[in-house]
C-alpha cells in the first residue's frame, strides 16, 4: 500500500514592500526587482511574481495611448495608469515617473502634484 502524499506546503505570506524593507534587501545584497506596470491585469501578475517595485511611468503613455514621445504624455493619463495599478496591487512598492511639465514649473506644484498620486 502506497502512503498518500504530503500535503504542499503552503507559500509564505507575502507582506507589503516598504523602503525599510528594500534597504534592508540591499544591505544583504539580494536582488530588488522593478517592472514598468501601466495596468490593472499586469500589476496583478507583478504581484504573483513577488516584484518589489512596480514603477507606473509615462512610457506607459507611448505603450497604452499611442503617444510618439514620453513629452506628450498628459498629468491625466498617468494617474489613470497610476490608479489602475494601486487597485491591481497589494504587495509591491508602487513608484510613478511624473510626466513632463507635472513638475517643472513651481516647487509647490511638484509637491501638490506627487501628493494627487499618493492619495
Amino acid at each position: 500500500m502506497t502512503q498518500p502524499a504530503a500535503p504542499a506546503a503552503a507559500p509564505a505570506k507575502r507582506k507589503k514592500v516598504t523602503i525599510p524593507m528594500l534597504r534592508d534587501k540591499k544591505k544583504n545584497k539580494e536582488p530588488i526587482v522593478q517592472l514598468a506596470v501601466y495596468d490593472y491585469e499586469n500589476a496583478i501578475v507583478a504581484d504573483r511574481l513577488g516584484i518589489d517595485i512596480l514603477c507606473v511611468s509615462d512610457t506607459g503613455g507611448m505603450v497604452l495611448f499611442g503617444h510618439e514621445s514620453t513629452t506628450s504624455v498628459s498629468f491625466e493619463e498617468v494617474m489613470f495608469m497610476a490608479q489602475a495599478v494601486k487597485r491591481g496591487s497589494q504587495y509591491g512598492l508602487r513608484m510613478v515617473d511624473m510626466p513632463y511639465m507635472s513638475f517643472h514649473l513651481s516647487e509647490m506644484q511638484s509637491v501638490d502634484n506627487a501628493a494627487q498620486y499618493v492619495a
